[in-house]
């Protein structure tokens, strides 16, 4: 008679099986079970600080712990809806009215008539009071590759650039950055509730239009450079002037004490008998201030028509052509005196 092996071992294999799934099955389901005791700790602890918070109207420190009850259960209608009171409490209507429009629907498919209705009675009376910004994007910042606009760190995107948008009153941050063209920030700020505001966004100096294959345009240019070269020419030949006046008084003081020496019958030449210290030495410091009044003149008048040439040479100088307009760039400008044995003057340098 044939023998069959015995198949009673199998049983027990099975049910080792099932013991060990079951064990793992408990130990992930304790696991689970424990972060979620920690998170609801964490969520029951927020939500009891923020409701004392908002008891004492204390909003900018109830929100936050709101929105991060809201983040641990995202499945609980009750804190999205606290905190859209709370946000309505602090001002922020725009941001209010965006969740209770959130919560609506989502009220009617969890079957809960009463928080339904209350999202819906809040949409209906906060929407007459909310502020509208547009921005308004101009077809020259449009053409910018790879523009990307964003307001308080939220992207706006091209279909609602010239659309009036919901906004909280207070500062709102713009920013405009493009390709590989830089970035540029702009500020507005909405004061009261209802306010409509439109901000044109500006192209950033850092930026530059991409070409269009027309022609370059002449700069441009400014006037300051020949305004400052022409105050220095009218100074440089009006000082010469006035010194070459002194020089002449001088010389004129100095042909008098000459004159009184001759009719004295005397002589400032030392090896002769009629040396006479004193007036000699007033007429030899009348003859040397002359002679200096004289040489700054000269300096003056030689740096005067070198700033009267400069103006003249950069009025008629042909303008640069550039495609995009260039910055202004300050010119400089120094008048250095130049004193030696056998005359002095005046050098003009700098950049132009």
């Amino acid at each position: 008679m044939r023998r069959y092996p015995s198949s009673s071992p199998r049983p027990f294999y099975a049910s080792g099986i099932l013991l060990s799934i079951a064990v793992t099955t408990f130990a992930l389901g304790a696991q689970a079970q424990s972060e979620g005791g920690a998170q609801t700790s964490a969520a029951t602890t927020l939500w009891e600080q923020a409701l004392e918070a908002m008891h004492n109207q204390d909003f900018a420190s109830a929100c936050p712990k709101i929105e991060e009850v809201a983040r641990l259960r995202p499945d609980g209608l009750g804190a999205k809806l606290k905190l859209a009171e709370c946000y309505e409490g602090a001002g922020r209507l725009a941001s209010a009215w965006a969740l209770y429009a959130l919560i609506e629907p989502l009220a009617e498919k969890a079957n809960q008539p009463d928080r339904q209705k209350t999202a819906h009675d809040r949409v209906e009376a906060l929407k007459p009071k909310l502020a509208m910004l547009t921005i308004a994007v101009p077809d020259t910042v449009r053409a910018l590759p790879g523009l990307e606009i964003k307001c308080d760190d939220q992207v706006v995107e091209p279909a609602q650039w010239g659309v009036p948008l919901r906004m909280d009153k207070g500062r709102h941050v713009i920013v405009v950055t493009a390709t590989t063209m830089g970035s540029g920030t702009q500020i507005e700020v909405i004061e009261t509730d209802g306010a409509t505001r439109t901000v044109s966004i500006v192209q950033p100096a850092s930026m530059k239009l991409p070409s269009d294959g027309k022609e370059p345009v002449s700069i441009k240019r400014s006037v300051a450079p020949a305004v400052v070269l022409g105050l220095l020419a009218a100074g440089g030949i009006g000082s010469g002037i006035g010194l070459m006046t002194l020089s002449s008084s001088k010389g004129s003081d100095a042909d008098a004490v000459a004159s009184m020496i001759t009719a004295q019958h005397g002589t400032c030449v030392s090896r002769w008998g009629s040396f006479e210290p004193k007036p000699c030495a007033d007429l030899e410091e009348k003859l040397k201030a002359r002679d200096m009044f004289h040489n700054v003149a000269v300096g003056a008048f030689i740096g005067g028509g070198a700033a009267a040439a400069g103006t003249v040479l950069y009025l008629l100088w042909p303008s640069p052509r550039a495609k995009t307009p260039a910055p202004f760039v300050a010119r400089d400008i120094r008048l250095t005196p130049i004193l030696g044995p056998v005359g002095n003057g005046l050098l003009v340098s700098g950049s132009f």
